[in-house]
């Protein structure tokens, strides 16, 4: 089997021999969506939004370097027809600018960049891609582009307001990271996340996960594997590819 590498990290065959963190966190929001995209590779309502794209941008100017590249690639969607960068992506140097003036935080990101790893959650082969080992200290950072930081965010899982890195499963991130990073090495680093914030004034900082939830993302990953050996799917019902699949009911009444 060809090596897994950051060029074909997500194609097709890769995700469909290992999980990923993101994979994971798209099962537990909808195992009908995630099957039709990983499984049947339906994937036409789930194409990279410019949140994504945004993210991205971000990391190719402050770890991979490779900006024209990705310039190159995603020009219609980061420039506009006069050929000046959209306004999102424009604020993406603004914030890398920030970066690149805070000695501490691009101490925490200079090191070892997009370190692939493989390993084994809950029986099941899972794949990482680690933003930085830092020379500076012992720790798995990963970069995060966040709008801002101070409010609670909507969790359709939770059912409920939640802090941020709660909202977007950024603790089951921290959690598959050192477990695989674990089972590489025998070491058990902290799992940071470097921020930095969207809005000006692009306030940056590192927050340290460490929570006890290997327990849901092992009930996940035994979910998987169980539609991947024959068991239906279930369906969120709120999803793109939920209601684009959706069949006309007459559903129970709301009210009388």
């Amino acid at each position: 089997m060809a090596k897994i590498t950051q060029k074909n990290y997500h194609e097709g065959w890769v995700a469909s021999k290992y999980l990923s963190c993101t994979q994971i966190k798209s099962w537990a929001e909808c195992e009908a969506s995630a099957h039709a995209k990983y499984t049947l590779g339906e994937s036409k309502w789930d194409g990279p939004s410019e949140a994504m794209l945004l993210g991205s941008y971000l990391d190719e100017t402050l770890l991979s370097g490779d900006v024209a590249a990705f310039e190159e690639a995603n020009r219609e969607k980061l420039f506009t027809l006069s050929g000046s960068l959209r306004a999102g992506f424009d604020r993406i140097n603004d914030m890398a600018e920030r970066c690149n003036a805070d000695p501490r935080f691009m101490a925490a990101i200079d090191g070892e960049h997009q370190v692939i790893m493989q390993g084994v959650i809950a029986g099941t082969p899972t794949r990482i891609m680690i933003d930085a080992l830092p020379s500076a200290m012992p720790a798995i950072v990963d970069l995060k582009k966040m709008a801002r930081t101070d409010k609670k965010v909507w969790s359709d899982r939770e059912g409920g307001m939640v802090e941020w890195w709660r909202a977007y499963g950024y603790h089951w991130q921290a959690a598959i990271y050192r477990e695989i990073y674990r089972q590489n090495t025998g070491d058990d680093l902290p799992f940071i996340l470097a921020v930095v914030e969207a809005e000006p004034p692009h306030q940056t900082f590192g927050l340290p996960l460490a929570v006890d939830c290997m327990h849901e993302i092992e009930s996940v990953v035994d979910n998987i594997r169980q539609v991947r050996q024959g068991r239906e799917p279930r369906r969120c019902g709120s999803c793109k590819w939920c209601k684009a699949s959706s069949v006309f009911e007459i559903r129970d009444p709301e009210y009388i």
